[in-house]
């Protein structure tokens, strides 16, 4: 969960549903070579109890993905999705040498055939 404790929570959607409170969360977060990241998860469990004498859970905790949003450890539902997507790519310049040592090889720049 890395990606998301250096991140910045930019939306919160919340979704009432038959079983209860889920919420579709959106941050952003810049990776190391500073490309901005969308990270969208939906379905996310909200545990709201309204009688807490009576506490039943109705979640499907089945699926096994646990995911630390900032209010503890929750079980995703088996169709919560998780998204990461590049939405702003960092421009870098790069000489040959530092492109080859990233690669580990030689390359040959060449021009595109027409």
């Amino acid at each position: 969960m890395s990606k998301l404790e250096n991140g910045r929570l930019v939306d919160i959607k919340v979704n009432k549903e038959d079983m209860g409170v889920t919420l579709d969360l959106t941050y952003e977060y810049t990776d190391v070579i500073g490309n901005v990241h969308e990270h969208v998860i939906t379905r996310v469990p909200l545990p709201l109890y309204f009688n807490p004498i009576n506490i039943e859970t109705k979640f499907e905790f089945h699926h096994g993905r646990i995911i630390d949003v900032g209010y503890g450890d929750v079980v995703l539902f088996k169709d919560s999705t998780v998204k990461d997507r590049i939405i702003n790519y960092t421009e870098k310049e790069m000489t040959i040498e530092e492109i080859e040592k990233r690669l580990g090889h030689k390359v040959k720049i060449v021009s595109k055939e027409e």
